[in-house]
């Protein structure tokens, strides 16, 4: 016999006899490998094989490079690739590993890729710590500080709490009133800032903290002092998106007409018709970005060697949702190498990526736009160099990256 730790857990898994017995296999995935060797099906989502549960697993990989979550990875580990162990049930993951993952990695899925936290991964439906049935923890994890707001209703929050508003699928945000307990906090400043970083946006997030650092704030509006504030925002309906179908290997040629717009995706779905069932993939998602966004117009072929189907079936309808947005003021091109660019905004500004590329190069089709925006959009500077993006970085040494952006 062995011990295991894993997150803060000690638990004994048996000898090669037993796992036989118990169908363990190796653990093939790579994300997993090195928090424990071997692995059992079904799993919690019902897959029946390491391959179906690896090819999810890979949907997440470029959420567990960004680290929205310190513990992202155990988690989905623990769900699609249970550890095998002497217990006759899998060990899932406790609620709280659930809610801090999903608490850290929810605004990015929807800010970025357009999708919510999945349905198969509802926090209610893990076991609670200390209830009595053994699940997988962070003992070091910190109490979840962020505070979710509802739209359309007067909110408190304090200087330890970061909000998080969220409109539904089809709304932004219109930030409306902010109120100071402390007096030395100026209302209009704050409004302001907030208007400018959440405005327009599908979720967005900020703390009273940030707000201290605008000009013409109070010098008793500082860090220890800011005390409580009420918040309130709206959530209104957006234009309905443009929408094409593309039976497989069929091409279709997206388009806006006017030359001050370009084409901004929304959102990628694969359908199988058979099954009537519908896959959405990040992977997915971010081919068809890079083909698309950014671009007056562009042409999309479905096809599973082009944009990678997580469906099982063969011959998957592609579904696009995308908007013809207007082109930004005042927007930079840098060309460099990747080590080499470093993106700024001057104060009260943040950069907003409008499209991210390789030129020149057999690197041209990596997806390095959804890694660029992951990692630099919203912040007022950006160095590619200090990003954890390997999986997109060309090892052609003559290899330029392209980033058109703009401040706002």
């Amino acid at each position: 016999m062995y011990t295991l730790l894993v997150a803060g857990i000690f638990l004994t898994t048996l000898t090669t006899a037993y796992e036989a017995n118990r169908k363990c296999e190796p653990n093939r995935a790579a994300l997993c490998k090195n928090l424990y060797n071997s692995t059992r099906f079904p799993n919690f989502v019902k897959h029946r094989s390491q391959v179906d549960a690896i090819i999810e697993l890979n949907q997440y990989k470029q959420l567990i490079d960004i680290e929205c979550a310190p513990h992202l990875r155990l988690f989905l580990c623990s769900v699609l690739m249970p550890m095998c162990t002497m217990l006759e049930e899998n060990i899932l993951p406790c609620r709280s590993l659930c809610e801090e993952s999903k608490a850290g990695c929810e605004t990015v899925l929807l800010n970025f890729v357009g999708l919510p936290w999945p349905d198969r991964l509802k926090c209610d439906q893990f076991p609670v710590s200390g209830s009595g049935q053994v699940c997988v923890e962070n003992k070091n994890a910190q109490p979840n500080k962020k505070t979710w707001v509802d739209p359309n209703k007067r909110s408190k929050m304090t200087e330890k709490e970061k909000a998080i508003l969220i409109c539904s699928k089809g709304q932004k945000i219109r930030f409306r009133k902010i109120v100071h307990e402390n007096k030395n906090c100026k209302r209009h400043i704050s409004q302001e800032t907030i208007r400018k970083k959440c405005d327009g946006e599908h979720t967005c997030e900020f703390t009273l903290k940030d707000l201290t650092n605008e000009r013409g704030q109070g010098k008793g509006c500082r860090p220890g002092k800011i005390g409580s504030a009420s918040i309130k925002y709206q959530c209104y309906k957006d234009k309905p998106p443009k929408q094409i179908h593309l039976k497989y290997r069929q091409d279709a040629f997206l388009l806006c007409k006017s030359a001050n717009r370009r084409i901004n995706i929304l959102k990628v779905q694969y359908r199988d018709e058979k099954a009537a069932d519908t896959c959405i993939t990040p992977n997915a998602f971010c081919s068809v970005t890079q083909s698309c966004t950014g671009k007056q117009n562009c042409a999309l072929y479905s096809d599973n060697s082009f944009i990678p189907s997580p469906c099982k079936n063969l011959k998957p309808k592609l579904i696009v949702d995308y908007e013809c947005e207007k082109t930004l003021p005042d927007e930079k091109v840098v060309q460099d190498f990747w080590e080499n660019i470093e993106l700024k905004c001057p104060a009260g500004k943040l950069l907003n990526i409008v499209r991210a590329e390789y030129i020149g190069s057999l690197c041209s089709s990596k997806n390095i736009h959804c890694a660029v925006n992951l990692y630099c959009k919203k912040k007022q500077n950006c160095i590619l160099k200090n990003s954890d993006q390997r999986a997109v970085q060309c090892k052609d040494e003559r290899s330029k990256v392209s980033i058109r952006y703009a401040c706002t």
